[in-house]
């Protein structure tokens, strides 16, 4: 899938890949709409969508963060760390991959493991 996201302030953007898999590997890459000394930006993956408004969202941001966040009523923080290996500066690329077996998540930012 390609596509482009327009960034809008303080909403989240959703582009549906359009796929319903168990457990699967995913690569996007992304790149940074401006510098992150500029104005804040956040981009990520969804994943695991109930349809009944409960999902996993898997989020970068600018200040070199990741946070993934469990969401039913409210987003639920599971985990959160430092991407060391991701690029903040004006249309820099950063790619994010990410494996999901059963109840477990592998996270990797530019090729370099970053959490599970």
């Amino acid at each position: 899938m390609k596509g482009k996201l327009e960034q809008q302030k303080s909403t989240i953007v959703f582009a549906p890949a359009g796929v319903s898999v168990r457990d699967f590997y995913v690569r996007a890459r992304f790149t940074n709409p401006r510098d992150s000394a500029e104005m804040p930006w956040d981009y990520g993956l969804g994943f695991r969508d109930s349809g009944q408004g409960s999902f996993y969202i898997l989020v970068v941001t600018s200040e070199g963060t990741y946070h993934l966040y469990l969401r039913r009523e409210e987003y639920e923080t599971i985990a959160e760390g430092v991407a060391p290996s991701m690029l903040l500066a004006a249309s820099e690329r950063n790619e994010l991959g990410l494996v999901v077996v059963g109840p477990v998540a592998y996270f990797e930012v530019n090729g370099e493991y970053v959490a599970t």
